[in-house]
């Protein structure tokens, strides 16, 4: 707006959008651990990519994990078995526990 006499200059702005990613992150409080992934997109196959992630490089040696996740829709067993085939999701998730947060609570 243009300035008058005795009153100060005004400015307005717009929010310019420059695209969006996703986080997936994983916490280990006690181990005083963070993992974060960042991708385009927030698909089962990124989630499955995530997990392999997990297991075969941030917990290599590990004999069995635990992980505590919302209910999210590419958070379950079977977008497993759609990404990597039955057969692969079972071996995968064999060190695997999967818990999950109440609905509506997480």
């Amino acid at each position: 707006m243009p300035v008058r006499p005795h009153a100060p200059e005004k400015r307005d702005y717009e929010y310019v959008r420059a695209g969006t990613c996703n986080l997936f992150v994983a916490v280990e409080p006690k181990g005083g651990r963070r993992t974060v992934m960042v991708t385009d997109h927030r698909a089962k196959t990124d989630f499955v990519a995530f997990v392999r992630h997990l297991l075969d490089r941030v917990y290599g040696t590990a004999r069995h994990v635990h992980l505590v996740m919302d209910n999210l829709n590419t958070h379950f067993r079977r977008c497993f078995e759609e990404v990597l085939g039955v057969e692969d999701a079972t071996a995968l998730l064999a060190r695997v526990t999967l818990h999950y947060t109440p609905k509506h609570a997480s």
